[in-house]
Order: C-alpha cells, then structure tokens, then sequence
C-alpha cells in the first residue's frame, strides 16, 4: 500500500511539473496620431482639396503580423505581438488626422464623390520593420510620400 502511494504521489508531482504554464496571450499594437501634441499654427489655409489615396505597403509588412529583420535578406514575424490593424489601415487614418489637426488644405478626404480633388497624396511604405541591434530594439520605418 505504501507503495503504491508513493508512486501516486510522485505521479501527480511529475505530472504537475509537466503541464504547461499559463498561455501567453498576444498582445496587439497600434499606429495612431498623437492628438495630445500641440497643433502648429499654420498661416493661411490653402483653398484647395486633398484627397489622401490608400497606402500602399510593401506585401513583407502589410500584415498584422510585425516583422523583425534578421539579415538584410531575412524577415521573421513575432508570433504573440501584432498590429490591431493592418498597416495600411492605421497608416491613411495618422495621415488624416495629422491634416485635420493641422489645417493646410481647405479640405482633405480619403474620397471624394462629386469633387474632383486638387491634390492627390501618395504614400508608399517600402520597410516597417523592427531590427535588432545587440539587445537593443529599433523600429525602421521607410515610406515615400508623392
């Protein structure tokens, strides 16, 4: 009988050590305007229309996976950190806010029904990408705006 509850007891002490720990929940990032920044002043708003067009990013990192730069030929994706939206979502929406909050243009959209814009804005992202240096973290973040 004693041995048998030794072997219980060293059973259930073997298979407590073996369960896994508790699941590592993902966390989700997300790219927004700053809106407690000071709004510049700006001297006069131009009478023209904006229409910012979708941002286009390069296919590697227009996922909500976030990418981390191994090599220079080398991208691998964090697995329990992500975006909340995907790049390009969050990327048109920062450049909105940022020209609301900051009055250049008599008005600026993302479309436009019945008004043909007199600008068009271009964005296109080429890296957005974490890259590590040593133990140290760097975000790179390479776009064109047209």
């Amino acid at each position: 009988m004693k041995k048998i509850l030794i072997i219980a007891a060293i059973s259930v002490i073997v298979l407590a050590g073996c369960r896994s720990s508790k699941p590592v929940a993902p966390r989700f990032y997300t790219i927004e305007y700053p809106f407690d920044r000071e709004v510049a002043d700006t001297l006069a708003v131009f009478p023209f229309t904006l229409e910012v067009k979708e941002v286009d990013v390069h296919p590697a990192f227009s996922s909500t996976q976030i990418a981390i730069r191994e090599a220079s030929n080398e991208v691998k994706y964090f697995v329990h950190h992500q975006w909340a939206a995907r790049p390009h979502q969050s990327l048109e929406r920062f450049i909105l806010a940022y020209f609301n909050r900051n009055p250049l243009f008599r008005h600026v959209d993302n479309r436009f029904w019945a008004v043909q814009p007199d600008y068009r804005l271009f964005t296109s992202i080429y890296n957005l990408e974490v890259v590590r240096d040593r133990k140290d973290f760097y975000a790179r973040l390479h776009l064109e705006i047209r």
